[in-house]
């Protein structure tokens, strides 16, 4: 079968021999199934998206940045003991090619166990932890936020089941249905009630709660407990690797709020955890759609190099044609997206979010190098990778936190760039792809961002010189930029051609699936 590659990648090969090859892939059931999954998962992920937007817009107006920084340093060490909650024995699961009652029993009882005993080490331990986190008054927080970990525990293996069956639909259902509990319906409801930093640490208990609850109603069967010595050392070979590597992601991530909060104080990292979860959105959802949907499929596919490689490739091309764009829009509107979402009080987080935001493409593209190292059990060159990006990033923002959150925004940039060159890197070893053919890979999104970018630039210019008003000039460039799509679609240059029709079989397959249904 010819590959399916657009024109930049492939010289020579006609556009319709590359679409004649793409009907192909189509009739395949999982590749069926891993589309209906993304569709779905996209689906979720859009509705959970807008109202994270709307629960942060709210919460913004009722807790204030000091209240912010006080539960952002508590889930700087709740989540880094997070991490280990389970051992990786959750992607274990999934990665596995086949597995047995005593490994699904012996997940459980491992996972409980841990999330039981790092609960009450929380709840002891609170004030320290509190302490090494920069602020005292966090010790509630800690305390409260501990007991996700048990919360949490008792549904990893029912969500691992239910990934591992690629049932995309319910997994999206369920975490849907969590987010809307804990944030909007608790969060949201106690922040408007005046309850500021423990609407946050509650609305976060209540939402890992009704996750766990729900996935197990979606796969009874997999509480089960018992505990076999062989099927342990099976699962925590892979499972080690890939909590060491979340433990070094983990702290560049978090490593910086920490850093800030110790140095700067409570209401720097409130400005800048603010910014921070505003940009984060885009490579949360597809963390979400990676996760649950492309790593489970990628992993029944990892004995297939070629179809492995064409996956990758187009996932790259993907990214690239949404996250460049992105990153444009986030640099050029962060005062407005900014001033509309969280209002006037929050203008210092403006420059941190400008400089977080051009960077975000980065933080999107290097998860694709790490699904082909994940899904394919290459374990040791991701964990490095990974410590090593924590250690430059923390490195560097040690150095420059005395200048200032906006320089630590911009050295985080700069790491990951540097991440994304490192991991991709990896992943093009693994596949044996060529870096010509990657960063081909490329050549529609750069179009993208130039051809719908552009007209965003000088229309959001054209409304600040016209006194508009954050809302307005945001809503005029956004408009300006989806006409721009909307023609790139009906009339695509000839570079964006084949990636046109290869979405449009795409789409047209699954509504014909769903109407025969």
């Amino acid at each position: 079968m010819r590959r399916l590659l657009p024109s930049a990648w492939v010289s020579g090969s006609s556009h319709n021999a590359r679409y004649g090859a793409l009907r192909g892939i189509l009739s395949d059931g999982a590749t069926r199934r891993t589309l209906s999954g993304i569709a779905w998962t996209s689906v979720g992920a859009g509705g959970q998206a807008l109202l994270k937007l709307g629960t942060l817009a709210v919460l913004a107006r009722f807790v204030s940045p000091e209240q912010f920084g006080l539960v952002a340093a508590a889930q700087v060490v709740v989540g880094l003991a997070d991490l280990v909650a389970d051992l990786g024995l959750g992607p274990s699961l999934i990665q596995k090619k086949s597995l047995d009652d005593d490994q699904i029993s012996t997940a459980t009882t491992v996972n409980v166990s841990l999330g039981l005993g790092l609960s009450c080490l929380g709840i002891l331990f609170a004030q320290e932890l509190a302490s090494f986190s920069g602020s005292e008054l966090a010790a509630p927080f800690v305390q409260v936020l501990s007991l996700s970990f048990l919360a949490r525990a008792l549904g990893v293996t029912a969500r691992a089941q239910v990934l591992r069956a690629l049932r995309f639909k319910a997994a999206t259902l369920v975490e849907f249905a969590a987010f809307f509990v804990g944030q909007v319906c608790v969060a949201v409801s106690l922040a408007v009630a005046g309850w500021g930093a423990w609407s946050i640490a509650l609305g976060l208990l209540a939402q890992a709660s009704v996750s766990t609850g729900l996935f197990l109603a979606a796969s009874p069967r997999a509480l089960r407990f018992g505990l076999s010595r062989s099927a342990l050392a099976d699962l925590a070979g892979y499972g080690a690797g890939i909590t060491l590597a979340k433990v070094a992601n983990y702290a560049a991530l978090k490593g910086d709020y920490l850093i800030i909060g110790r140095a700067l104080g409570m209401d720097a990292l409130g400005y800048y955890n603010r910014a921070y979860k505003l940009l984060e959105m885009p490579a949360k959802l597809f963390s979400k759609m990676s996760n649950k949907v492309v790593f489970p499929s990628m992993a029944r596919v990892q004995g297939q190099s070629e179809r492995l490689g064409n996956a990758y490739l187009r996932g790259v091309s993907t990214l690239a044609t949404g996250g460049l764009l992105t990153s444009v829009s986030f640099f050029v509107l962060a005062p407005e997206l900014i001033g509309v979402f969280f209002g006037p009080a929050w203008g210092e987080a403006v420059e941190p979010f400008r400089w977080l935001g051009l960077s975000s493409y980065f933080r999107l593209g290097y998860k694709m190098g790490g699904l082909v190292c994940r899904s394919t059990g290459k374990i040791r060159g991701y964990v490095v990778s990974q410590f090593f990006y924590a250690a430059v990033l923390l490195v560097g923002t040690l150095g420059f936190v005395d200048s200032g959150v906006v320089a630590v925004a911009r050295w985080v940039g700069a790491s990951l760039v540097l991440h994304f060159i490192v991991l991709n890197g990896l992943a093009l070893h693994i596949l044996r792809i060529s870096p010509s053919r990657f960063f081909g890979a490329h050549a529609a999104g750069v179009v993208v961002a130039v051809l719908a970018g552009g007209p965003l630039f000088v229309a959001t210019l054209g409304l600040r010189a016209a006194g508009g008003s954050p809302f307005v000039v945001l809503s005029g460039a956004a408009a300006t930029c989806a006409t721009a799509l909307v023609l790139l679609a009906i009339f695509p240059p000839r570079i964006l051609v084949s990636d046109v029709k290869w979405w449009r079989a795409r789409v047209s397959a699954v509504l014909r699936r769903r109407s025969g249904e």
